[in-house]
């Protein structure tokens, strides 16, 4: 019985693991376009098209599956505004970094997020982290400092604005944790569409500059793939464990390198392919260690005594 249940399961968690590379895919797209488009328009102007079409959308999915006044209901609506602040700023923050880098770079330099979260999470949350995963930090930080390059010729200061998003992603997802021990998924989404559409109309519509034709439809076919992205990654963790598809998000990293080569013609160095190669492996190993340590902590649970 257990086998045919195992045997089912598999189609499920593979569709699950597809869906996320796909995922990947359309974000890294998604990236590419938002890259050529402000080099002639605003950010924020990007970003208002971008967060009103995922707003609508969202209205309708939260309507459709657990109604509007349940998900404003938040437990901790103060945080749920500052993790959306946070996560609209931190768009903007990135954004602005591939105007001043390459895609492959920007995206290298913000795979410590993980990392970065993982250490925020021991010193906020108290979360005990060994002697390992202190280890893994340090490589993971070093890799992005092997690609920013301090204090050498080539160091450009702009490296440091994508690191910055990345600093900013890791709170978000600290707050992220915090917030959904107690609200629905939906109330974070809806929290997140809002805030970030509040945050963007005015600033975005004080900077706008009239878009060609052409253009205001590929911001609209760019907040298309973002959101289309959000909902495979969603329903990629309804198919598969979290634990499971997390290794597949640093495919992003694949996917802005093949991009930033071969439709930017970007050439990344030594120093940054092994600096990427650092992040991503000390990512991989914490993401390892951590689900280690879990299943330990299960094992050591179910064999105390009962009574």
């Amino acid at each position: 019985m257990a086998d045919q249940s195992a045997a089912r399961s598999r189609p499920s968690t593979g569709t699950g693991m597809l869906l996320c590379i796909l995922a990947m895919a359309l974000f890294a797209i998604q990236d590419a376009i938002a890259k050529t488009i402000v080099a002639t328009y605003p950010i924020s102007q990007f970003l208002l098209v971008r967060y009103w079409i995922f707003v609508v959308g969202v209205v309708i999915y939260v309507s459709r599956s657990i109604g509007l006044r349940r998900a404003l209901a938040s437990k901790r609506p103060f945080m749920q505004v500052v993790r959306s602040v946070l996560v609209a700023s931190e768009t903007f923050v990135f954004i602005w970094g591939l105007q001043h880098l390459g895609l492959a770079e920007a995206h290298a330099i913000f795979a410590v997020s993980p990392l970065l979260a993982t250490g925020l999470a021991g010193l906020l949350l108290r979360e005990q982290i060994g002697w390992r995963r202190s280890l893994a930090l340090v490589t993971g930080f070093a890799g992005a400092m092997l690609i920013i390059k301090p204090g050498m010729q080539a160091f450009n200061i702009a490296a440091f604005i994508p690191l910055t998003a990345a600093l900013m992603f890791a709170f978000y997802n600290i707050i992220t944790r915090y917030t959904g021990l107690v609200d629905p998924y939906q109330t974070s989404l809806l929290y997140m569409s809002v805030v970030g559409a509040a945050m963007m109309t005015p600033i975005g519509l004080a900077q706008w500059v009239t878009p060609e034709p052409l253009d205001l439809a590929i911001m609209i076919l760019a907040a298309l793939f973002a959101i289309s992205a959000h909902m495979l990654l969603m329903k990629s963790l309804q198919l598969a464990p979290a634990s499971m598809l997390q290794p597949f998000n640093y495919l992003l990293l694949v996917g802005a390198t093949v991009i930033g080569i071969g439709v930017f013609g970007e050439r990344p160095d030594i120093a940054s392919y092994v600096g990427g190669a650092m992040v991503v492996g000390s990512g991989l190993f914490t993401l390892f260690r951590e689900q280690y340590l879990a299943r330990r902590r299960a094992a050591e649970e179910r064999s105390r005594p009962q009574g």
